[in-house]
């Protein structure tokens, strides 16, 4: 099984929410994870419209997608929300 996670921390891959992902990896070590972090990169994929098209097919050739993003008053960040 192939799991997409959408990382949405500004923070990137040093943010308490991958910690999470972090230990579901441990945890699950017969599934494949592979993690994009759209937030952190916003910028990159605005101006790189291949980077973000192979963003979106590796999300397409996924069995699931986790969406792990930290929680602001009811909403994500707004670098997730752009995504």
């Amino acid at each position: 099984m192939k799991i997409t996670v959408l990382g949405g921390s500004p923070k990137g891959t040093k943010s308490v929410t991958m910690q999470y992902i972090r230990f579901l990896e441990l945890q699950y070590p017969e599934v494949e994870f592979e993690v994009l972090q759209p937030a952190f990169r916003i910028r990159r994929l605005e101006l790189n419209s291949e980077l973000f098209d192979k963003m979106v097919e590796t999300v397409r050739l996924s069995d699931a997608v986790l969406w792990a993003f930290p929680l602001y008053v009811h909403s994500v960040c707004s670098q997730y929300l752009r995504f």
